[in-house]
């Protein structure tokens, strides 16, 4: 293969390295890596497609739109694999990750988890500030989700609550990849500099089980003024995380 057109989006390999996907303008498609010739018809949202991923066995790939859908699409035939994901916002980040699951980005700013097998809604997860990307770890432990307060957030895979203190990098973080062998984070965004994160040395200690107040705290980023839910700044959450299991 010579030369493969991208048109205007982005480019990646299928995880068996056979075939190829560019992206761009409301379609993706997929062209065999040898020839550089379609598979199939291309992969058509009803807006821009921002976004692709495969799942981790290469059986389906995920496009993410402006259509506000994820869909998820049989990479064998091109042939829709289900019902599209819908969303409340225009979808701009879709990542697959082990144990079924699909995080997704969109413009209301949250983390939105799937079951990529059924299409059914796992969770949403909301950190304090707007979520701009979201990447599962490869052993399916962690989300880690760059947030606009110049933070990387460490969520539970399991429910979205926090799993670790935020991790401060050097800007905005647009983009977060993690290392196939689960080790490092890279998160690069509107700083000067690459952050590179040794993810071994988070601390994964759980707060204090008789702590009840302060564990709702942390996974829900909020505390109670006067009855009613007010959310917690960045430095709130660390001191509160500083503190669990201390009466």
């Amino acid at each position: 293969m010579n030369q493969v057109l991208i048109r205007h989006g982005g480019v990646r390999f299928s995880p068996d390295g056979k075939s190829v996907v560019t992206w761009g303008g409301t379609s993706a498609e997929v062209v065999d890596a040898d020839t550089g010739r379609p598979r199939y018809a291309p992969l058509r949202h009803e807006g821009r497609c921002f976004d692709i991923d495969f799942t981790p066995d290469g059986c389906l790939i995920a496009t993410a739109g402006y259509d506000q859908t994820v869909r998820l699409w049989d990479a064998a035939t091109g042939r829709p694999a289900m019902a599209p994901l819908a969303h409340a916002a225009p979808v701009y980040r879709v990542r697959a990750g082990p144990g079924n699951m699909l995080v997704t980005n969109c413009l209301d700013g949250a983390v939105h988890a799937w079951d990529w097998t059924t299409g059914r809604a796992v969770f949403d997860a909301r950190t304090p500030r707007y979520a701009f990307v979201c990447s599962p770890s490869p052993d399916g432990r962690w989300l880690l989700a760059g947030c606009d307060e110049q933070s990387l957030h460490v969520l539970d895979s399991a429910g979205g609550g926090a799993a670790a203190p935020p991790v401060n990098v050097s800007g905005a973080p647009w983009s977060v990849e993690v290392a196939a062998d689960g080790k490092y984070a890279a998160v690069a965004g509107s700083g000067a500099s690459i952050d590179v994160i040794d993810l071994a040395a988070l601390n994964e200690e759980p707060p204090a089980p008789p702590d009840a107040i302060r564990v709702a705290e942390l996974t829900s980023y909020t505390r109670l003024e006067g009855g009613e839910p007010r959310p917690l700044s960045a430095s709130e959450w660390l001191d509160r995380w500083n503190r669990r299991g201390r009466r």
